[in-house]
């Protein structure tokens, strides 16, 4: 339900706000860095400066979850490590685009679908928002994703990365390190959550330990066909986009 006349929540005004003046600068950037950003210099200075503004983000958001704390945990320096998906795929993400010059390779073919698919959902329906209002944990929050989405649109408007079925399994891959260094970032360092593992604690607070881990298996497939479907719908408009520009170069026969 639209909240026109509130500031917080994922339908109202203040969202709305933010998401036509965010997305009007990342599309006019894209637009920009297209057309003015022809050598390799010019192109990687752009990448990098987002990679960089990325990661000054990400890093403020866990600074603030870990001392200020919000609605969904933190407070802790615990908390300074990124204990889910989107905070650790977008400090994953920055540190790969500035270290790593070749982006078509494993590491890019798992963190480009972790955070397009995810980046893409919550730029449209960032939860988060009713739960702090327009503090500095949901600022902080809003541009991480924002810059998220948009470095993996620029990643690919310059062509530095494409689509390949050869190379699905890498995001499976990422999911698996995901859920064990889950797992030691709460058995280690007593972090309550991450990654959504302990999904089912709420909804079964009496449950064990197991019987908890398992419901929040059952919360990883949810999360995961979702991203297969998309993972794999990316694919097949790429290829078949792909195959439409190949037919229409072969000149045709008089």
């Amino acid at each position: 339900m639209l909240s026109w006349t509130t500031a917080t929540g994922v339908f109202s005004l203040g969202h709305v706000i933010w998401f036509v003046i965010s997305n009007a600068i990342g599309i006019t950037a894209l637009v920009l860095v297209k057309k003015y950003c022809k050598t390799e210099r010019s192109q990687n200075i752009a990448m990098w400066t987002l990679a960089g503004a990325l990661l000054v983000s990400v890093i403020g958001h866990r600074f603030a979850f870990a001392f200020i704390g919000g609605a969904r945990g933190g407070g802790s320096a615990a908390y300074l490590i990124p204990n889910t998906f989107c905070a650790m795929t977008s400090f994953l993400f920055a540190i790969a685009v500035l270290t790593i010059r070749n982006k078509n390779n494993g590491v890019f073919h798992c963190l480009m679908y972790l955070s397009f698919i995810g980046t893409l959902i919550v730029n449209i329906y960032p939860d988060f928002i009713g739960d702090d209002g327009w503090g500095v944990l949901t600022i902080f929050s809003l541009f991480h994703h924002t810059l998220s989405f948009y470095l993996c649109l620029m990643i690919f408007v310059l062509g530095k990365w494409r689509p390949d079925i050869r190379k699905w399994y890498a995001v499976w891959l990422g999911f698996a390190v995901y859920m064990t260094f889950g797992y030691i970032l709460m058995e280690v360092f007593g972090v309550s959550d991450a990654f959504g593992i302990m999904y089912g604690h709420g909804v079964f607070p009496d449950t064990q330990y197991a019987g908890r881990a398992i419901i929040g298996s059952m919360h990883y497939i949810f999360a995961g066909a979702i991203f297969l479907v998309s993972q794999f719908t990316i694919i097949g408009i790429y290829a078949l986009y792909s195959w439409v520009k190949a037919r229409k170069a072969i000149p045709s026969k008089a």
